[in-house]
């Protein structure tokens, strides 16, 4: 086989298994993580846990039709530039596996992890505002602006939709679905949900207003906002 094909079908697949790890990772341990212990962590551990708590509160905002109490355009709903330069931190560690094995340069490797944390917040701010429902543009000074419905549309869009509305929808310590648009890790490290919840046993431990709705339902294509 033609050598620079194998060298690029390596680098994409590496390069996907990569941004679909990072943003597990940064959805399960950091989004979902310990406020306390993220906290600790030196230089970023305050934004980190300030990240932490922006993402609990967007979980409370949102209904039981993914929509949100207050549908307005915040923070909470994208990746601010703050975000960005998380996200490009943890790339940067996470992609040191790609570096050597693709061989990159160090300057190359700069480039290769900015413009992954640049492309990876434009899907985020696109993708994930729309799957609640909420219009407004996202302002420069606040990070990556978006175009509402420019990319939530078609089978794509209503698979990973499915996908993030079973995140949001289970309760408790059953809650998985961390990929949001880049599924993959979700399936290797077993927190994959399919498109059903149950929240049966949450609801009779704990009261949430969101227990007088659907308890225990599939999501279908039909539900897509």
């Amino acid at each position: 086989m033609n050598r620079t094909l194998v060298y690029y079908t390596k680098f994409l697949i590496l390069t996907y298994v990569l941004c679909s790890f990072t943003e597990w990772f940064l959805h399960s341990q950091i989004m979902h993580g310990d406020e306390d212990k993220l906290a600790n962590i030196p230089f970023i551990g305050k934004a980190l846990a300030k990240t932490a708590q922006k993402h609990i509160e967007h979980h409370k905002e949102v209904n039981m039709n993914m929509r949100l109490t207050h549908e307005q355009l915040h923070n909470k709903l994208f990746f601010s530039w703050e975000t960005l330069i998380q996200t490009s931190i943890v790339l940067s560690i996470f992609g040191l596996f790609v570096k050597y094995n693709i061989k990159m340069d160090n300057t190359k490797y700069i480039i290769y992890i900015a413009y992954l944390s640049l492309l990876y917040t434009i899907l985020w701010n696109n993708i994930h505002v729309d799957m609640h429902g909420v219009k407004g543009t996202i302002r420069i000074n606040d990070g990556v602006p978006n175009k509402n419905g420019l990319l939530s549309r078609g089978p794509l869009y209503r698979f990973l939709w499915k996908y993030h509305a079973v995140h949001h929808l289970q309760k408790g310590d059953e809650k998985g679905n961390y990929n949001i648009v880049l599924p993959g890790m979700d399936y290797i490290f077993g927190t994959y949900n399919g498109f059903c919840y149950d929240n049966t046993e949450y609801c009779r431990k704990n009261y949430d207003s969101r227990c007088h709705d659907k308890i225990k339902a599939c999501v279908t294509d039909n539900d897509v906002i």
